[in-house]
Protein backbone atom coordinates (compact mmCIF):
# COMPACT_ATOMS: atom_id res chain seq x y z
CA UNK A 1 0.00 0.00 0.00
CA UNK A 2 2.65 2.43 1.27
CA UNK A 3 4.69 1.87 -2.18
CA UNK A 4 1.42 2.27 -4.13
CA UNK A 5 0.71 5.57 -2.64
CA UNK A 6 4.50 6.44 -3.14
CA UNK A 7 4.34 5.78 -6.70
CA UNK A 8 1.17 7.66 -7.35
CA UNK A 9 2.47 10.92 -6.07
CA UNK A 10 6.04 10.73 -7.63
CA UNK A 11 3.39 9.75 -10.81
CA UNK A 12 1.31 13.25 -10.14
CA UNK A 13 4.23 15.22 -9.29
CA UNK A 14 6.47 13.94 -12.56
CA UNK A 15 3.04 15.16 -14.91
CA UNK A 16 2.65 18.49 -12.89
CA UNK A 17 5.81 19.24 -13.35
CA UNK A 18 6.42 18.28 -17.00
CA UNK A 19 3.75 20.02 -18.32
CA UNK A 20 3.26 22.68 -16.03
CA UNK A 21 -0.57 22.57 -16.81
CA UNK A 22 -0.94 21.35 -12.72
CA UNK A 23 -1.38 23.92 -9.88
CA UNK A 24 0.62 24.12 -7.34
CA UNK A 25 -2.82 22.69 -5.32
CA UNK A 26 -2.60 19.66 -7.24
CA UNK A 27 0.38 18.69 -5.44
CA UNK A 28 -0.38 19.98 -2.08
CA UNK A 29 -3.42 17.32 -2.25
CA UNK A 30 -0.96 14.94 -3.34
CA UNK A 31 1.59 15.31 -0.73
CA UNK A 32 -1.53 16.02 1.64
CA UNK A 33 -3.11 12.66 1.01
CA UNK A 34 0.57 10.55 0.61
CA UNK A 35 0.94 11.88 4.29
CA UNK A 36 -2.16 10.76 5.78
CA UNK A 37 -2.12 7.56 4.17
CA UNK A 38 1.63 7.08 5.68
CA UNK A 39 0.67 9.06 8.66
CA UNK A 40 -2.71 7.06 9.56
CA UNK A 41 -2.80 5.05 12.74
CA UNK A 42 -2.03 5.53 16.73
CA UNK A 43 -0.71 8.69 17.58
CA UNK A 44 -0.58 9.63 21.28
CA UNK A 45 2.38 11.32 22.73
CA UNK A 46 1.46 12.07 26.44
CA UNK A 47 -1.72 10.31 26.82
CA UNK A 48 -2.05 8.82 30.15
CA UNK A 49 -2.22 5.39 28.63
CA UNK A 50 0.48 4.35 30.51
CA UNK A 51 -0.55 5.30 34.25
CA UNK A 52 -4.36 4.94 34.15
CA UNK A 53 -6.57 1.59 33.15
CA UNK A 54 -9.61 2.35 30.83
CA UNK A 55 -12.85 1.79 32.14
CA UNK A 56 -14.51 2.06 28.54
CA UNK A 57 -14.33 2.90 25.25
CA UNK A 58 -16.03 5.03 23.03
CA UNK A 59 -16.28 5.62 19.20
CA UNK A 60 -16.72 9.00 17.68
CA UNK A 61 -16.88 10.08 13.91
CA UNK A 62 -15.48 13.66 13.14
CA UNK A 63 -16.65 14.73 9.96
CA UNK A 64 -15.06 18.13 7.86
CA UNK A 65 -18.09 19.30 6.08
CA UNK A 66 -18.79 23.55 5.05
CA UNK A 67 -15.72 24.59 7.17
CA UNK A 68 -16.82 23.00 10.49
CA UNK A 69 -16.08 19.67 12.77
CA UNK A 70 -19.33 17.91 12.48
CA UNK A 71 -19.11 15.11 15.69
CA UNK A 72 -20.91 12.04 15.75
CA UNK A 73 -21.46 9.87 19.15
CA UNK A 74 -23.51 6.48 19.42
CA UNK A 75 -27.12 6.86 20.61
CA UNK A 76 -28.49 4.53 23.24
CA UNK A 77 -28.10 1.63 21.25
CA UNK A 78 -24.35 2.30 21.53
CA UNK A 79 -23.65 2.22 17.80
CA UNK A 80 -22.57 4.48 15.14
CA UNK A 81 -24.36 5.84 12.02
CA UNK A 82 -28.39 4.39 13.47
CA UNK A 83 -30.89 6.80 13.86
CA UNK A 84 -30.26 7.39 17.67
CA UNK A 85 -26.91 8.82 16.86
CA UNK A 86 -26.04 12.51 18.45
CA UNK A 87 -23.97 15.47 16.99
CA UNK A 88 -22.30 18.27 17.78
CA UNK A 89 -20.41 20.55 16.15
CA UNK A 90 -16.62 22.27 17.09
CA UNK A 91 -16.28 20.85 20.44
CA UNK A 92 -15.32 17.41 21.52
CA UNK A 93 -16.65 15.53 24.53
CA UNK A 94 -14.77 12.50 25.72
CA UNK A 95 -15.14 10.37 29.10
CA UNK A 96 -11.80 10.53 31.29
CA UNK A 97 -9.96 7.39 31.36
CA UNK A 98 -11.47 5.79 28.17
CA UNK A 99 -10.38 4.17 24.99
CA UNK A 100 -11.18 6.62 21.58
CA UNK A 101 -11.70 5.66 18.22
CA UNK A 102 -12.09 8.43 16.13
CA UNK A 103 -13.37 7.46 12.68
CA UNK A 104 -12.20 11.01 10.75
CA UNK A 105 -13.88 11.85 7.11
CA UNK A 106 -14.33 14.84 5.04
CA UNK A 107 -17.33 15.72 3.18
CA UNK A 108 -16.10 18.47 0.62
CA UNK A 109 -12.54 19.71 1.50
CA UNK A 110 -9.27 18.25 2.90
CA UNK A 111 -8.88 19.42 6.01
CA UNK A 112 -6.17 19.24 8.90
CA UNK A 113 -7.39 17.78 12.20
CA UNK A 114 -4.96 18.25 15.66
CA UNK A 115 -5.04 18.03 19.00
CA UNK A 116 -1.48 19.44 19.72
CA UNK A 117 -1.22 18.22 23.63
CA UNK A 118 -2.01 14.58 22.83
CA UNK A 119 0.26 14.34 19.44
CA UNK A 120 -2.55 13.71 17.23
CA UNK A 121 -2.33 15.30 13.55
CA UNK A 122 -4.14 13.59 10.79
CA UNK A 123 -5.78 14.72 7.49
CA UNK A 124 -9.71 14.43 6.35
CA UNK A 125 -9.65 13.85 2.68
CA UNK A 126 -13.10 13.17 0.81
CA UNK A 127 -13.49 9.17 0.43
CA UNK A 128 -10.49 8.23 2.26
CA UNK A 129 -11.49 7.64 6.17
CA UNK A 130 -8.49 8.05 8.29
CA UNK A 131 -8.67 6.18 11.60
CA UNK A 132 -7.19 7.51 14.99
CA UNK A 133 -6.92 5.81 18.66
CA UNK A 134 -5.70 6.90 21.99
CA UNK A 135 -6.70 6.82 26.03
CA UNK A 136 -7.85 9.91 27.29
CA UNK A 137 -6.51 10.33 30.94
CA UNK A 138 -7.72 12.80 33.71
CA UNK A 139 -10.23 15.55 33.53
CA UNK A 140 -8.39 18.42 31.04
CA UNK A 141 -9.48 20.45 27.97
CA UNK A 142 -7.27 20.56 25.08
CA UNK A 143 -7.08 22.69 21.75
CA UNK A 144 -8.59 21.33 18.33
CA UNK A 145 -7.67 22.57 15.39
CA UNK A 146 -8.34 22.65 12.03
CA UNK A 147 -7.69 24.12 8.52
CA UNK A 148 -8.62 23.60 5.31
CA UNK A 149 -5.94 24.12 3.51
CA UNK A 150 -6.98 27.48 1.63
CA UNK A 151 -5.49 29.93 3.33
CA UNK A 152 -7.80 31.77 5.40
CA UNK A 153 -9.16 30.70 8.91
CA UNK A 154 -12.43 29.30 9.59
CA UNK A 155 -14.16 29.72 13.26
CA UNK A 156 -15.78 26.44 13.10
CA UNK A 157 -12.80 24.21 12.48
CA UNK A 158 -11.17 25.33 15.60
CA UNK A 159 -12.41 24.10 19.11
CA UNK A 160 -11.42 22.53 22.30
CA UNK A 161 -11.71 18.63 23.51
CA UNK A 162 -13.22 18.39 26.83
CA UNK A 163 -12.16 15.01 28.42
CA UNK A 164 -14.89 14.96 31.63
CA UNK A 165 -15.84 12.71 34.82
CA UNK A 166 -17.55 9.47 33.16
CA UNK A 167 -20.99 10.78 34.86
CA UNK A 168 -21.04 14.19 33.28
CA UNK A 169 -20.16 12.94 30.02
CA UNK A 170 -23.04 10.50 30.34
CA UNK A 171 -25.10 13.61 31.10
CA UNK A 172 -23.77 15.67 28.62
CA UNK A 173 -24.77 13.01 26.27
CA UNK A 174 -28.50 12.90 27.24
CA UNK A 175 -28.91 16.71 27.01
CA UNK A 176 -27.40 16.39 23.38
CA UNK A 177 -30.54 13.99 23.02
CA UNK A 178 -33.20 15.25 24.75
CA UNK A 179 -32.75 18.70 22.56
CA UNK A 180 -33.15 16.68 19.61
CA UNK A 181 -29.48 16.98 18.54
CA UNK A 182 -26.80 19.40 19.89
CA UNK A 183 -26.40 21.07 16.51
CA UNK A 184 -27.61 20.76 13.01
CA UNK A 185 -26.46 17.29 11.50
CA UNK A 186 -24.72 17.24 8.09
CA UNK A 187 -27.20 17.01 5.41
CA UNK A 188 -27.78 13.97 3.86
CA UNK A 189 -26.35 13.65 -0.27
Amino acid sequence: MILVVLVWVVKDAALIASNRSGSSHEWAASRCLAIAVLGSGLLCAGCDSQHDKTSNEIAVEITGYDYSWQIKYPGPDGQLNTDDDLTTQRFLYLPERSKVKIELNSRDFIYSFTIPEIGLREVAVPGLPMFAEFTTGGPASFDLLGDQFCGFSHENLIGRVYVEDAGEFLGRLQDFGHSGQADAEIPAI
